[in-house]
């Protein structure tokens, strides 16, 4: 069952249409495994083949059925701040973004990075710590991937929603070390 909705954007008429396509959907009963399969009037010049609600659901759906678990923002916070304080990282985050994108953007600290594309290369899944790994990517697409891949190979892989752009966002006041990637986004 669908119990609300929040959405941001910056055209607020495409904005509106998702909120009341939710809003149905929750009026009727729906649930996130409707939104995954609603047709919305796809048309290639306004917009792309599965819509932000199609899409909503099918992230829903893959979190509700165990397919891909998520992790705790609040133990990777914690983790990032005592690597800042000098003390070693509390839980194990997975970056899967390419070097480029680390070197260029930044990492949350204490981060291993192994790119999503070396993953099927021989030795990378084994060369990983044991125990659990909180994956994240720029906004979690690539992670999602990542863990998919890292689950069937046995390994207790959860994603860290939102990726390092909700990183920047919620790292701890006065965190240094960062390039803030986010103002030049959404500017």
């Amino acid at each position: 069952r669908i119990l609300g909705a929040q959405a941001v954007g910056m055209e607020g008429e495409a904005v509106t249409r998702r909120i009341d396509v939710i809003a149905t959907a929750m009026q009727l009963g729906g649930t996130t495994a409707n939104l995954a399969e609603a047709e919305l009037c796809y048309a290639p010049q306004f917009g792309s083949a599965k819509d932000p609600v199609n899409v909503l659901g099918m992230v829903a759906e893959n979190v509700r059925t165990g397919l891909t678990p998520l992790s705790s923002w609040d133990d990777v916070l914690a983790s990032a701040t005592a690597v800042e304080a000098g003390n070693p990282p509390t839980v194990t985050v997975l970056d899967v973004r390419d070097e480029k994108e680390v070197a260029d953007e930044g990492t949350i600290p204490g981060a291993l990075n192994a790119p999503l594309e070396s993953l099927r290369d021989a030795g990378v899944i084994e060369a990983l710590p044991a125990g659990p790994l909180d994956v994240c990517c720029r906004v979690g697409q690539r992670a999602h991937v990542a863990v998919r891949l890292l689950r069937q190979q046995g390994l207790d892989a959860r994603l860290l929603s939102g990726g390092y752009q909700t990183y920047l966002q919620r790292r701890p006041s006065g965190a240094t070390g960062y390039r803030d990637v986010v103002a030049p986004t959404l500017a």
